[in-house]
């Protein structure tokens, strides 16, 4: 269930914040207030009435707006021409009379309204796809007001916006509750506009509201800091060991063994590890912009990988992580700046670097769901023994098919694949979302013991915790730049620091 018993109130002249990981459930509960998913249980109410049996449509006349994730716009219509699709009159005479004398529509006052506070004037009569993406998003939230709604929804707004853009927005939604009188819910990734700009903020993980009230309270609530790093609501880092319990291996595999105790916060490395490597860069960025079509995602990003480590890539939601990620696989070209790959800037696609030395395990766990275990493992450039050696709790699944599997196994089974192959770099997307800790363990420790055998690995996760406890060195992002950068032993002992470049856009002092 994607969203579970969750309560939230928004009355006019409110903004409300809605905030969480990934897969938190926020875009699927704003789903199911607009009647685009059908609630299992509970109730939608829309000034005191039950509108759990009415239309998405019926929901939007009667005053419920919303903006989406990926905008919807009409790209090769004019700004007017989006704005009037949402602005016409509704009646069947409406229709009629523009069947008999179509003409040139004219804005609707709230429309128009929004035309004169957004400064889109200039913009009626362009083409959207000939606006910058900010103008866009602008467009996307004026066509939601000329609805004219007393109910706003704004799905991630704020996404692909530089700090100055972003800035104005805040201003902007602001607005719309103090002198518009809309009760706005803001979905936002970026925390720290939300905790700006609104009256109230409620945090959803996994489904479930684990904190509701003023920013300034949400901000320090030790189960919110845990969602986003991965820190114990109970615990801090201390330095105090923490046990951690043995990897079950399944029935018919070989012992896993069990893990020494580690501390909290600090990594413990793998019993007298190899010399490393040459220290000679795999995978250099310099000045590197990276996005899709012209919006830039990421901006001027220096980062490098070297043999024998594991770099963490850290950041709230939609900081870039993964754009850094596809643009340094090969899979998206860079809008400015250089990547390279082995030394070389010459670019090549994901397909030639993987068979160059590049191991890529995605955000999705890469498994064909109607193969066996085994054939997806002989699907990759490894064999399947090298995999069951470094993941003996495979060799009994490896007859069942992987859309049998449970998630850990499945995610087990994508990493094994990429590291049978032994490449010489790994880029790993968010290996623990939605995994159990003790599976998170056992494939971050396998990332370790890959890096002391001599592969450079890039390792985006959520979990901030997890990630330090095996990483060497750390970059933090946000908004598509570098707000961090640090040694993971000496960020550690700093989380203060990590906690403000995630939840208030701040650096180290």
């Amino acid at each position: 269930m994607a969203v579970d018993n969750v309560s939230l109130r928004v009355e006019p002249g409110q903004v409300v914040g809605l905030i969480g990981p990934n897969g938190a459930g926020k875009t699927t509960l704003i789903d199911a207030v607009t009647g685009f998913v059908r609630p299992a249980g509970g109730e939608v109410v829309l000034d005191g009435a039950s509108v759990n049996r009415w239309s998405a449509r019926r929901r939007a006349v009667a005053g419920m707006g919303r903006s989406f994730q990926g905008l919807e716009l009409f790209e090769t219509m004019s700004v007017r021409d989006n704005l009037l699709t949402a602005s016409d009159r509704r009646d069947a005479l409406a229709y009629l009379t523009d069947l008999v004398r179509p003409g040139r529509g004219r804005l609707g006052p709230a429309a128009a309204a929004a035309v004169s506070d957004f400064e889109l004037a200039e913009d009626l009569d362009r083409r959207v796809d000939e606006l910058s993406y900010g103008r866009r998003r602008l467009v996307a939230i004026a066509r939601a007001i000329a609805t004219e709604p007393s109910v706003l929804l704004l799905d991630e707004p704020a996404a692909g916006l530089d700090p100055v853009e972003t800035e104005e927005l805040g201003r902007l939604v602001r607005r719309l509750a103090d002198e518009w009188g809309l009760a706005v819910l803001l979905v936002e990734h970026d925390v720290k506009l939300v905790l700006d700009v609104c009256d109230r903020v409620a945090v959803l993980d996994f489904g479930r509201r684990i904190a509701e009230g003023e920013p300034d309270v949400v901000r320090h609530d030790p189960l919110v800091v845990a969602a986003y790093l991965g820190v114990p609501a109970a615990e801090e880092p201390s330095g105090e060991l923490a046990p951690v319990e043995p990897v079950a291996a399944g029935p018919a595999s070989a012992p896993v063994g069990v893990r020494e105790p580690v501390r909290v916060g600090e990594r413990v490395p793998a019993a007298d590890p190899p010399p490393r490597p040459d220290g000679a860069p795999l995978v250099e960025a310099r000045g590197l912009s990276a996005g899709y079509g012209d919006l830039a995602a990421v901006r001027d990003l220096d980062l490098v990988v070297r043999p024998g480590e594991v770099v963490a890539l850290l950041g709230p939601n939609g900081a870039g992580k993964t754009t850094t990620l596809l643009t340094l696989a090969g899979e998206l070209a860079p809008l400015a700046g250089e990547v390279r790959w082995l030394g070389s800037t010459r670019r090549a696609p994901l397909h030639r670097r993987v068979r160059a030395g590049l191991g890529f395990v995605p955000e999705e766990r890469s498994v064909i769901m109607s193969l066996t275990a085994g054939g997806n493992l002989r699907l990759g450039r490894g064999s399947a023994a090298a995999a069951c050696e470094m993941f003996p709790e495979l060799s009994p699944l490896l007859r069942r098919r992987a859309g049998l599997l449970s998630g850990g196994e499945q995610q087990i089974l994508t990493l094994a694949r990429a590291l049978a192959a032994e490449p010489r770099l790994l880029l790993a997307d968010e290996l623990s979302l939605g995994l159990a800790p003790m599976v998170v363990d056992r494939l971050l420790a396998c990332v370790r013991e890959a890096a002391d055998r001599g592969v450079g690995v890039l390792l985006v996760e959520q979990r901030a915790r997890d990630a330090l406890d095996v990483a060497d060195r750390v970059y933090v992002l946000r908004q598509g730049a570098v707000q961090l950068e640090a040694e993971a032993a000496d960020l550690a002992g700093r989380f203060d620091d990590l906690e403000r470049a995630y939840l208030s856009g701040t650096g180290a002092d």
